[in-house]
């Protein structure tokens, strides 16, 4: 075979030592490679080129055409493989440290076989080990204390396993480009010689003892992070790992070997008797830091510190060397000092590349990580977007490497549970007892989910299994709601109308960190590393990206015009405006945007398409991994309105230029008034039937797209307009022949017109304020006299979409008092009886012309009819059904049908081209932020 071809290449007669053989091999390999392009393939793996080599094999870059990502391989020894025993240990040690899922541990993807070679398969980590940044000297006390603290977490996490690492060392500690910690090799020695040569004291058992086996004292480098317990070969635990981790902080502070010697023998002897030199330590190193590393680095293992999370606490607390005013948000200088590093190596025209820190690397030239797609089916009964209900939600983990999407139909009803899909895994699997659940997102760690649930509470539940914890309970609205997990163990999430709040991971009091007033707060994001929460303004008519510090205390608008602002390494701002993506470069030190905006090309779906902030069905990760759900096939750029009548027979009426239209009917049934958005204004046209015709009738630049209401003659207009915290109502004739004409102004709320009475004296208007529920208010047109508006159902309960009756003596209207939105109707103007008309949920109310009919839609999209007795009273017959189809439903701001004047035909928007669309699929996008990378920089 060709790989055995090209491992046994000709070799001197007499042999160097087995480092130097392993990387003469590799040097004529890169030769071979650099001329011929990639390598060979191992089953589904293209090698690319080689990494290192060491006792435990030969390791290589290599591109995994299954899923479309770079990984690297580790070739295993032939020694391994013949010995049974020793492969099943193996195996079994490899499946175990496949379960570390940790944004801080560079992941064992798994252990394959391919054409006789064994495989172990990891994480591709860009960038340099701590080891060669330590050849460069000490780092900063900041900067050492950030990377110390993530090595402490993927310690903790892997220690909370039963998992020790056996060589932590600065060889095994990768330095990514974007600034995180990654912690190689973990548990790889036992795994690779079984438990008890591991903890021998022969230092050649270490997976990693002969890295760059060429270079003088390298060798060294294991012995000289071996605890004492270690040295002298007895059992090891997790304080083996915690000494390591003394010696690695030492060095990084110092930049000073702590145990060193010209011989294996003197390393291992320095371990056993020397003490350290304390006073190399800088003089701004923290008390409470001296003090961790002495319990650290006690060589009585009973001594010793007792668990790593305890570091890891140490290390939060320790208060900055840094001097100056406190910015915004506590940045993690690690961040700043590892960009610029990545910067000089790029200046310098080469990128080291690596994944387990073995031995001499090639360094390929600098290039974009390839971008790979991949589609995750969803079932055919996974829901439909609507216009007013998020009926599908979307997260990623933190590193990219799991989806969870909820996919059923309705408010809690069981078919609405959680989904979770690894990227490295094709089997889809349900999270148990989230039936109901709403708004997912993952831990920093993506060992948790948090989620909202249709009975007010906020849930999470770990994904190894177990039943949910509930964080927080009593939240209205709860299936509207977002949230965000802070790598402090805070969960900040909105409530709509009544600012950001704060609950522990833990659980315990809810605490307020904004309040809202007049305005919304939406979507938090708390940024990694930082504790700044990113979030979205929405009042009426405008909409903003604001920063705020997780005390409460500073508070900084970054962008206008703009919503649902996610952060992408390295340093850019992903973000809504005018119904569209857009992307930004972004400087997360001083939270500014730094360059222009662009438009990124990706067609999203999102709910609430017809307001000025839809959300979008799109998650991406930190390290740029985006997971979307692309608009289903069908123009969503005009809808097709038909004529049904009673039977379901359809003919087409009009095509209109809106995704999700509104609309009236004259009372001629002549005209349509529809109403839509396209990117971030309203706009209003009238729309002649029998001559297919349509003239603008005004645009407007609002956050609710309203609808007109016809006059009774059909000769008039009556709209609202928002102007500097005051509703305005106003008239003007269809024709345009008079100027509009104001007849009413309420400060401080949103008035919506829906019905006229039939005399024109009434009007009945669906109100909004920002921080109460909906209404119904009726307003007397011809009245002089202050108040002429008034409330007519106000309740703790949302109340919209009023009809009058025909004969004025009635009011038909929308609420959601029984929890479900149903059909009531009340006697006008006494208001003091209700009936309830609908069954099992209805919008929309509409009348008849003569009264003897009253007309809603059901929640799954049927035309109900309802007979109205003459009998002088609210009296009412059974619902029935008078056809259903792919229609578009009823919203709070209006019916989304009409009811011809002889109530023969109703006038629907078909559902095929226009919202709710079904989902199909999902899309992944790995490496997405290299598109991001060129967007911004074509823009520069």
């Amino acid at each position: 075979m060709l790989l055995d071809r090209r491992i046994e290449a000709p070799r001197p007669a007499q042999p160097p030592g087995p480092a130097s053989a392993h990387f003469a091999i590799l040097r004529a390999f890169s030769r071979r490679v650099d001329a011929a392009g990639p390598w060979r393939k191992l089953g589904p793996y293209e090698v690319l080129a080689p990494l290192g080599a060491g006792g435990m094999g030969e390791v290589y870059r290599a591109h995994d055409a299954r899923l479309g990502r770079d990984v690297a391989i580790k070739l295993l020894p032939a020694e391994v493989a013949q010995d049974v025993e020793r492969l099943a240990r193996f195996r079994r040690e490899a499946h175990l440290l496949a379960s570390l899922n940790h944004p801080h541990i560079a992941a064992v993807y798994g252990l394959e076989e391919q054409e006789g070679k064994l495989l172990l398969v990891l994480e591709l980590v860009e960038g340099e080990d701590l080891a060669e940044r330590l050849k460069r000297g000490a780092i900063p006390v900041d900067e050492a204390l950030g990377i110390a603290k993530q090595i402490a977490e993927a310690l903790e996490e892997a220690h909370e396993k039963g998992i020790v690492h056996r060589d932590l060392k600065p060889a095994n500690i990768k330095l990514t480009p974007e600034g995180k910690a990654k912690v190689l090799d973990f548990g790889l020695a036992k795994a690779y010689a079984g438990e008890q040569a591991a903890n021998a004291s022969d230092a050649s058992h270490s997976p990693t003892l002969t890295r760059a086996g060429s270079e003088s004292g390298v060798i060294l480098g294991t012995a000289a992070y071996m605890s004492p317990e270690q040295a002298r070969g007895k059992p090891l635990d997790r304080r083996a790992d915690i000494w390591a981790f003394g010696v690695v902080l030492f060095e990084m502070l110092t930049g000073k070997r702590l145990f060193h010697g010209e011989t294996v023998s003197d390393t291992l002897a320095a371990v056993l008797t020397r003490d350290p030199d304390w006073n190399l330590l800088p003089a701004e190193t923290p008390p409470r830091i001296r003090e961790l590393l002495r319990r650290c680095l006690t060589r009585d293992p009973h001594e010793r510190l007792r668990d790593i999370g305890d570091a890891r606490l140490e290390l939060g607390r320790a208060p900055s060397a840094a001097p100056g005013a406190e910015p915004l948000h506590r940045p993690r200088p690690l961040w700043k000092a590892l960009v610029l590093a990545s910067a000089i190596s790029f200046a310098a025209g080469a990128v080291v590349v690596g994944s387990v820190g073995l031995g001499a690397r090639h360094e390929p030239l600098v290039k974009p990580r390839p971008i790979s797609r991949l589609s995750i089916a969803l079932p055919s009964d996974a829901p439909a977007w609507s216009v007013s209900f998020p009926e599908l939600n979307l997260a990623i983990s933190r590193d990219g490497r799991q989806v969870a999407y909820v996919t059923g139909k309705g408010i809690g009803s069981a078919g609405r549970q959680i989904y979770l899909r690894r990227l490295d895994d094709l089997t889809v699997r349900a999270v148990p007892e989230t039936e109901g659940a709403f708004n997912p997102f993952f831990s920093p760690d993506g060992t948790w989910l948090a989620f909202f649930s249709a009975d007010g509470m906020l849930k999470k539940v770990s994904l190894a299994g177990g039943r949910p914890v509930v964080l927080a309970r009593d939240l209205p609205s709860s299936i509207w709601m977002l949230g965000s997990w802070s790598d402090d163990g805070r969960i900040v999430f909105d409530t709509s109308n009544a600012g950001l709040r704060v609950v522990s991971a833990a659980g315990g009091a809810v605490t307020t960190l904004t309040m809202a007033s007049g305005e919304w707060h939406l979507d938090p994001q708390v940024l990694p590393e930082w504790d700044v929460v990113l979030y979205t303004v929405q009042a009426i008519s405008k909409l903003r990206i604001e920063a705020i510090s997780l005390d409460g205390k500073k508070r900084k608008t970054l962008l206008e015009s703009a919503s649902h602002a996610r952060y992408v390494e390295p340093g850019h701002l992903l973000f809504m405006r005018d119904g569209g993506l857009m992307v930004a470069p972004f400087d997360k030190d001083r939270l500014e945007i730094t360059g222009p905006a662009v438009s990124v090309p990706l067609e999203v779906a999102v709910d609430h398409p017809n307001q000025s902030a839809p959300v979008p069905q799109l998650a991406v990760s930190l390290e740029g991994t985006l997971v979307y759900a692309p608009v289903p096939p069908g123009s969503l750029r005009s809808s097709t309105l038909v004529w049904v009548d009673r039977h379901g027979t359809v003919e087409q009426a009009a095509t209109v230029p809106f995704a999700v239209p509104q609309f009236r009917l004259s009372p001629d049934g002549g005209r349509i008034a529809v109403t839509g958005r396209d990117g971030g204004r309203v706009y209003v046209d009238l729309y002649d039937l029998s001559r297919k015709a349509a003239t603008r009738f005004m645009d407007r630049d609002v956050d609710y797209p309203t609808t007109p209401v016809f006059s009774v003659d059909g000769r008039r207009l009556l709209f609202g307009r928002w102007d500097t915290g005051r509703s305005e109502i106003w008239s003007q004739p269809v024709d345009g022949s008079a100027a509009p004409e104001r007849i009413l102004t309420v400060p401080g709320i949103w008035l919506s017109p829906s019905s006229v009475s039939h005399d024109g004296r009434f009007a009945t208007f669906s109100v909004f304020a920002m921080n109460s529920s909906h209404d119904v208010w009726v307003a007397d047109l011809e009245a002089r006299a202050e108040p002429r508006a008034r409330p007519f159902v106000a309740t703790a309960d949302n109340e919209f979409s009023a009809a009058f009756a025909p004969d004025g003596r009635a009011i038909a209207y929308t609420t959601n008092e029984t929890g479900d939105e149903n059909i009531y109707v009340r006697r006008f103007p006494e208001g003091d009886r209700k009936v309830r008309i609908s069954v099992a949920g209805g919008q929309g109310a509409q009348w008849s012309r003569d009264g003897s009919e009253l007309f809603y839609q059901s929640p799954d999209g049927k035309l109900m009819a309802v007979l109205v007795r003459k009998d002088g009273g609210l009296s009412f017959g059974e619902p029935h059904v008078l056809f259903e189809g792919p229609y578009l439903t009823s919203i709070d701001i209006g019916p989304s049908y009409a009811v011809s004047p002889d109530s023969r035909r109703f006038l629907m928007a078909r559902q095929s081209n226009v919202y709710p669309l079904r989902a199909t699929e999902l899309v992944v996008v790995q490496n997405w932020f290299e598109d991001v990378r060129r967007l911004t920089a074509a823009a520069r």
